[in-house]
């Protein structure tokens, strides 16, 4: 009986506050979460975890000594990945980011790339921007992989302490430079050591911010380090 009412009300409330696909943005059945049936089945998938020299890992070769890259998915401009991404950066839908870890997470059990991975580090955002937004996309992302593979994740352990500028209109060289020197190692680095860390972002484009927090890691831990993010450009 108290299972009938239950499914009642969660019937009633879809029906008068429906949920939308971040992706397509068509209304949810009620046994859909997040993203549509029809979006997940058609996620321009990259197979990155199956190859160690996939086109993630070749970008940022000579950027950072790392152990691995990969990207889950393609992101194109106007597409179902973009506009799931952007709800998940500005509108408010963290349960993109736990979605997408745990679907990342499940495709990398087993994979060279997370062997002996012992911490997941999400890329902090600078406190000013994280007051702004609220709270951190990547950071969802990497709780969502935390869950699926049983690997903590922290925050405390690497800062953001210069304020960026936006990376959109700059050109390559301009977005290295924008983030050169602006990550440190925070409190949370002393207390413990790491054998591999998982360094992992929402989308990697030129992989200027990947590379700098990827190398400041490197520079103050005896560790390994690994570049995962839901999408490339």
């Amino acid at each position: 009986m108290k299972m009938d009412v239950a499914k009642y009300w969660q019937g009633l409330i879809h029906l008068l506050f429906p949920q939308k696909c971040a992706g397509c943005e068509e209304v949810l059945a009620q046994q859909e979460e997040v993203i549509c049936s029809h979006c997940l089945l058609h996620l321009p998938k990259t197979d990155h975890h199956l190859d160690p020299e996939n086109q993630t890992a070749k970008q940022l070769w000579g950027k950072a000594p790392l152990n691995g890259a990969a990207s889950m998915l393609y992101v194109s401009k106007s597409s179902s990945v973009q506009r799931m991404l952007h709800q998940l950066k500005y509108g408010g839908q963290r349960e993109v980011g736990l979605l997408f870890g745990n679907m990342f997470g499940k495709l990398l059990v087993g994979t060279s790339i997370i062997e002996n991975a012992d911490l997941i580090v999400p890329i902090p955002l600078h406190p000013k921007k994280l007051r702004i937004r609220g709270y951190n996309q990547s950071e969802y992302f990497a709780k969502g992989l935390s869950e699926s593979l049983n690997i903590p994740y922290r925050t405390d352990l690497l800062l953001r302490v210069v304020y960026s500028t936006s990376q959109t209109q700059k050109s390559r060289d301009e977005r290295y430079d924008n983030v050169s020197d602006v990550f440190k190692l925070g409190e949370g680095g002393n207390t413990k050591y790491y054998n591999h860390i998982l360094l992992v972002d929402d989308v990697v484009t030129t992989g200027a911010t990947l590379a700098s927090a990827a190398n400041q890691l490197l520079h103050d831990l005896d560790t390994k380090v690994s570049v995962l993010t839901i999408a490339r450009a």
